[in-house]
């Protein structure tokens, strides 16, 4: 068994847990299912995007200096997104003189900060 086959093995399982979790949270089989498949292709993706140093028998490495710093920089860049997204809709909400503001926005905003890390995350680990 390759070093490769058992990463795909066990990230099919993660994103079978996840589709399965999606499904009990919502009830909808296609939702289910496109969110798993989405999961998957996201996983093969990070494998192939630079993320983790790999030999030539495709045996994963520790991360190196550089990519302790992509790392770093992502995470940065994802956390003063939520927080900017995060004051932005508390402004907003006083300045309509409410005083809550809605899940849904609080999670838009969560989701922003979090494509805003792995978008950040992939672009400086292009070659």
């Amino acid at each position: 068994m390759t070093m490769s086959f058992r990463y795909l093995a066990t990230r099919l399982v993660v994103a079978t847990a996840l589709a399965l979790f999606a499904g009990l949270a919502t009830g909808n089989a296609y939702v289910a299912g496109a969110l798993g498949g989405v999961a998957f292709v996201a996983l093969v993706v990070v494998r192939r995007s630079g993320r983790y140093l790999e030999t030539s028998d495709g045996a994963v490495l520790q991360r190196d200096e550089r990519g302790r710093s992509i790392a770093d920089r992502a995470a940065r860049n994802g956390f003063v997104v939520l927080v900017l997204a995060t004051a932005a809709l508390s402004l907003a909400s006083h300045a309509l003189g409410r005083s809550t503001v809605s899940v849904t926005l609080v999670e838009a905003a969560l989701a922003l900060g979090a494509l805003t890390w792995l978008a950040s995350d992939l672009w400086q680990r292009r070659s």
